[in-house]
């Protein structure tokens, strides 16, 4: 072979031939391991990203859970809400109607009180009135028939009186 010339390249004289099967042996003895080193640590990646997936949707799952109990919950707590505000208004509705009620009852009963006092006055002026009405016609029947009669004719006369007035204030 002439100097500066290059074998063939599937020549057993190429150097490159044997540098390229010694790389090839070379990859071949270190890929099995190696390979399986990176399929192993490749795998277990995969696993654990898939763990972490599943952990995921797990929580997914448990949060839309959670999230569906509060809003039932939440939604309860409204009904109840509306239900206790609805029932104040009613509580509050009864209380005003009883203290309107009552209040007209007091008021209805302090008039007839005061109706009553008015009554009883009148009756009691009525009665001061005819005791001295009563007194004073005696008094002038007394001085009158004094002054016209003897003293029999007067008792007689006298007690007559007194009993139809007597009759008439009953």
């Amino acid at each position: 072979m002439a100097v500066g010339a290059h074998p063939p390249m599937f020549s057993l004289e190429n150097p490159t031939l044997w540098v390229a099967v010694a790389a090839i042996a070379f990859i071949a003895v270190v890929w099995r391991p190696l390979g399986s080193m990176i399929a192993k640590g490749l795998d277990g990646r995969a696993a654990r990203i898939r763990a972490e997936i599943d952990e995921a949707e797990k929580l997914l799952s448990d949060a839309k859970t959670l999230l569906a109990r509060y809003t039932g919950q939440l939604a309860t707590a409204e009904v109840e809400a509306r239900q206790i505000i609805a029932q104040a208004e009613a509580d509050a509705e009864a209380v005003r109607q009883r203290a309107a009620k009552e209040l007209e009852y007091s008021l209805t009963a302090r008039q007839q009180h005061v109706m009553d006092r008015i009554a009883q006055a009148e009756a009691s002026a009525v009665a001061e009135v005819r005791s001295a009405t009563v007194t004073a016609t005696m008094d002038a029947a007394r001085r009158g028939l004094k002054q016209h009669l003897n003293d029999n004719q007067q008792d007689a006369l006298l007690q007559k009186a007194v009993s139809a007035v007597e009759k008439n204030l009953r």
